[in-house]
């Protein structure tokens, strides 16, 4: 899956870390970034390129029993 950015906003699909296509997700608008991390596993080279990428996120929805 493929970012979509826009005037305004950007949706940023985390890469997948599973054999199963699973993959978190960005919101950012122009006051604040969301992360989303649904189902998918953390690695530290995926928080790194988030970091890098969007700074320290303003919400996160953490994966149950993460």
């Amino acid at each position: 899956m493929a970012e979509i950015l826009s005037e305004g906003f950007e949706l940023y699909p985390t890469r997948s870390e599973a054999p199963v296509r699973e993959f978190g997700m960005v919101f950012k608008d122009r006051s604040r970034v969301f992360f989303n991390q649904v189902d998918c596993t953390r690695s530290v080279a995926t928080i790194d390129a988030l970091l890098a990428r969007f700074g320290r996120p303003d919400l996160m929805c953490a994966m149950y029993a993460s």
